[in-house]
């Protein structure tokens, strides 16, 4: 088996189009302490999700802990 070269990983999400959702005040994963989506229903949500073959959500629950990501530095303009 070879070593992938750089941008050759995917990372896939199976979508499921019929469930609909109505976001509250503390549906993001984040530590910001507000949604500015609450309130808002949206149909079609990600049921699971994978990044470099790793379940990460799955049956839309997260399943990997904080760290687990690599943080990117974004270019300055």
């Amino acid at each position: 088996m070879t070593t992938p070269e750089k941008g050759f990983d995917a990372d896939i999400a199976l979508w499921n189009p019929d469930i609909t959702h109505n976001y509250g005040a503390d549906d993001l994963h984040d530590n910001v302490g507000y949604n500015p989506y609450a309130g808002t229903t949206v149909k079609g949500m990600p049921v699971t999700v994978l990044s470099r073959g790793k379940i990460i959500v799955d049956n839309r629950a997260i399943k990997v802990a904080p760290g687990d990501g690599n943080w990117l530095p974004m270019q300055t303009y």
